[in-house]
């Protein structure tokens, strides 16, 4: 079996292009496609990761009147993640229908560090999960998750000009009967 040309018309003049030298160029390019950094990575973001720790078993390191009243507040230990430090949370609308689905809106504030930069950030949160047997917290939860995203210009201290935003997965821990015992949230997310 014998291996066709492509011809292309280069500046005027034709120029044979065997097969083979077509595919190779193809898997350079895709391959240097794949080792360009993702757009956040390419805008300087840094990746963060991590477990927050909710009801009841938030660490007293959490100063609740830190930001004034709050709803709730998730503390993220030292050797959590990427974080150290608290979010506290006001929620500003929850819904809940009969078909088990939970929204909840709020705005948060994390006071904490990242690395070697301290400072405040404001989020702004959407919290959805579903239910069965019952309300939030109380039945069993299906599936559950928040986004929270960061408020343009509300950093303070080293986040001054910080954008992003954290995903977060729920982790509920039950005794033996099904009674809630505390929730956890697993983290991801960036900081630019």
């Amino acid at each position: 079996m014998t291996a066709t040309t492509t011809s292309t018309l280069t500046a005027g003049r034709v120029v044979a292009v065997h097969p083979f030298r077509l595919i190779v160029a193809a898997l350079i390019v895709f391959a240097g496609l794949a080792l360009v950094p993702s757009p956040a990575g390419a805008a300087g973001a840094d990746q963060i990761g991590g477990t927050a720790v909710g009801f009841p078993n938030a660490p007293d390191t959490c100063d609740p009147t830190a930001v004034g009243p709050v709803n709730y507040i998730l503390a993220m230990p030292e050797g959590s993640g990427s974080l150290v430090g608290c979010i506290y949370g006001v929620v500003e609308e929850a819904t809940f229908n009969a078909g088990g689905q939970f929204l909840r809106r709020a705005s948060e504030t994390f006071v904490g560090c990242f690395e070697d930069r301290c400072g405040s950030f404001q989020l702004d949160a959407t919290i959805t999960s579903r239910w069965v047997n019952g309300e939030p917290f109380v039945g069993d939860q299906v599936n559950g998750r928040c986004q929270h995203k960061i408020v343009r210009g509300s950093g303070t201290g080293d986040f001054e000009g910080v954008n992003g935003r954290l995903d977060f997965k729920d982790i509920l821990e039950r005794d033996a009967d099904g009674n809630l015992l505390a929730i956890s949230f697993d983290y991801k997310g960036h900081l630019k």
